[in-house]
């Protein structure tokens, strides 16, 4: 049985009809989508990275060219959202830090040494040192990029949790400056 061709007022009347059901349904289809969602959140991750990892060099393509023809738009996308959550992402970035130096100051945020425990003035330290070449080899500029690595490595050893003062008095002993 072939298909009956639709007239141009007929398709109108379709569409139409479709928009009035797409927009009576809306809080239902919302409420429908938001419970799945949260019932398959494992197996929608799942099939997201799965997608991810096979179409990699494409979709970075996409982003770039994409990024490429709309960088001020993007510039100024980041700067709003900087702006409009900036103390979201001023917590999100302490909150990397003390995790970090918690993991390498022995379970407390504090030196090893001394145990000062004030975040402003506490860093990681490289144990056997040469923590200027590790960070220029992997392009690390150090502060919240090192926190972010280490624990995206699963807090490799090595490290530990000095204040500034003992840094220093370490570089000055171990004739590093």
């Amino acid at each position: 049985m072939a298909k009956k061709e639709l007239t141009p007022e007929q398709l109108e009347a379709r569409r139409a009809s479709n928009r009035k059901s797409y927009a009576k349904h809306k809080e239902k289809r919302r409420v429908y989508k938001a419970k799945y969602n949260a019932e398959n959140k494992p197996k929608i991750s799942a099939r997201s990275h799965k997608y991810y990892e096979e179409h990699k060099d494409d979709l970075n393509i996409k982003s770039n060219n994409y990024y490429a023809t709309h960088k001020n738009e993007a510039h100024n996308q980041n700067v709003n959202y900087r702006k409009t959550h900036k103390t979201e992402i001023e917590k999100h970035q302490l909150d990397i830090k003390i995790e970090v130096l918690t993991h390498y100051g022995n379970g407390k945020c504090a030196c090893v040494k001394c145990g000062f425990d004030n975040t402003k003035a506490l860093s990681i330290d490289h144990i056997n040192g040469h923590g200027n070449t590790h960070r220029r080899n992997s392009n690390l500029s150090g502060g919240l990029e090192m926190y972010r690595w280490l624990k995206k490595n699963n807090f490799p050893e090595g490290y530990q949790t000095l204040c500034m003062n003992c840094q220093m008095i370490k570089k000055i002993d171990n004739k590093e400056i």
